[in-house]
């Protein structure tokens, strides 16, 4: 009997309030539930904050004035150009705007960031840090994402960055404007084949597809193994999304070269005859990023009429995986059925910058890899690469605005390198990464491999071009 009473006990103390588990649950959830336009801000997320007198802030203590968030991250050059206007926008509303820089980084990655990039550092905008819970109420793919929170919490607007003007704040303060709203695909996946985002497609042998500009999916450029037999360093499947022509050809180029990532047009030769066509797809000196960045141009009255018409994305699939040149070569072959511009491979004579050993002693002493990884990374002055072959760092190199470079060293053990720009005349810090120096500093460049017993001269050479033409 004793025991009998000692049961009843334990299970009425785990039954007092039988909802109480469930209703917290139920409001944790709503909490992180997606929000939408008029949806109201919950007022008890714990945001840690940087560039701030307060360690974090909650939510609910944000009412009272307009609120930006501005979800951004340190590779955006976009965001980062846009916070000396948003710093301007704050100190002239400081009465009735808050903005707020939103990022997924570490205090630690922001103190190395700032420490390089004199656009962000001087901005007085407080940061949002370590967010993960703003990031699942407004989901997105691309960046710059603002989140426009009127004095009352309520959520009034979600645009891109170009929305964020003088014109449209005291609009949105007034009460009489909607703004365009920003059309983001977050279930959007990249790794599957345009028109099988839900779909099967392993059966597939071979398929190439054409689609028109989509602004909700962003930009991307993928070469991957869709299937699972493909080894190291081949391909079997390619996708483009929202670029233009130009740069699906450019692209298919440089992945015979063995790199994928920023474009070089000093390894394109043009040969279109009807300009109008090399301008509708390009621009007119073949500068990055392929399109023209000041409007109304030729027919086109704004950027998103021209993109509407001239950017596209593409997709190839293919049943076996082949090495990055044969890729390239099917790649290209089938992109000239669909466009008005084509292009081909051909060896030409060039200016180049020849690499070669000049003192072996001290290349060996002082290149040979000491690393346990291998990597290849960039900041807003250096390049840092490690633990590959001689080779593969040309290879990377081929992302710079330069002449074709040359390997001519016979190095094949695996190297330690680094590259420093910083004391270069060339060097933008507004770009960020180094990457994207409009002008190459042969001079530094020059310099850096001295360290390492290497030199380099400019020599003509037979090497492969892009050849545009119609």
């Amino acid at each position: 009997m004793k025991q009998a009473i000692i049961a009843v006990c334990v299970l009425t103390i785990f039954s007092l309030d039988p909802f109480k588990g469930y209703a917290k649950q139920m409001a944790r959830e709503d909490t992180i539930r997606e929000k939408r336009i008029e949806d109201i801000l919950p007022e008890k997320l714990d945001l840690k904050l940087y560039n701030s007198k307060d360690e974090s802030i909650l939510s609910g203590s944000l009412k009272g004035k307009w609120v930006l968030l501005d979800f951004w991250e340190t590779f955006c050059a976009a965001c980062i150009n846009s916070m000396p206007h948003h710093t301007a926008l704050r100190d002239k509303y400081k009465d009735s705007l808050q903005i707020f820089l939103v990022t997924k980084s570490k205090s630690s990655q922001l103190d190395a960031f700032l420490g390089h990039n004199p656009i962000a550092s001087k901005s007085n905008l407080p940061f949002i840090i370590e967010d993960t819970i703003l990031n699942k109420l407004f989901p997105h793919r691309i960046i710059p994402h603002v989140v426009w929170i009127n004095p009352e919490g309520k959520i009034k607007a979600i645009t891109g960055g170009e929305e964020v003007t003088e014109d449209n704040l005291n609009r949105m303060m007034e009460g009489n404007t909607i703004l365009t709203i920003k059309k983001d695909d977050v279930k959007w996946d990249y790794r599957k084949p345009i028109g099988g985002q839900n779909s099967d497609d392993q059966n597939t042998l071979r398929r190439s597809v054409l689609k028109q500009y989509d602004p909700s999916i962003g930009s991307a450029i993928t070469f991957r193994t869709y299937k699972a037999t493909a080894t190291d360093g081949n391909y079997n499947h390619v996708y483009f999304s929202n670029i233009r022509p130009i740069q699906m050809f450019y692209n298919a180029f440089m992945i015979r070269e063995g790199a994928v990532g920023n474009l070089n047009p000093n390894r394109i030769i043009t040969k279109v005859k009807d300009s109008s066509i090399f301008l509708q797809y390009s621009n007119a000196n073949l500068e990055m990023p392929f399109f023209p960045m000041k409007f109304p141009y030729m027919r086109w009255k704004d950027r998103a009429g021209y993109l509407q018409e001239n950017s596209f994305s593409y997709d190839l699939i293919i049943s076996k995986d082949l090495s990055s040149r044969s890729f390239s070569k099917i790649l290209i072959d089938d992109l000239n059925q669909y466009f008005p511009i084509k292009a081909k491979v051909e060896k030409r004579d060039q200016l180049c910058l020849v690499i070669f050993v000049k003192d072996a002693e001290k290349a060996s002493k002082s290149l040979k890899s000491t690393s346990e990884e291998s990597t290849f990374t960039v900041d807003g002055e250096k390049i840092f690469f490690t633990g590959k072959p001689f080779s593969a760092f040309i290879a990377e190199m081929k992302h710079f605005n330069a002449i074709p470079i040359v390997d001519e060293t016979g190095i094949e053990y695996p190297v330690d390198i680094t590259v420093n720009f910083s004391e270069s005349k060339y060097l933008n810090r507004k770009l960020g990464s180094v990457v994207n120096m409009e002008t190459f500093d042969y001079d530094i460049f020059k310099q850096e491999l001295n360290k390492y017993g290497l030199d380099c001269k400019k020599e003509k050479r037979k090497v492969e071009m892009l050849i545009v033409h119609d």
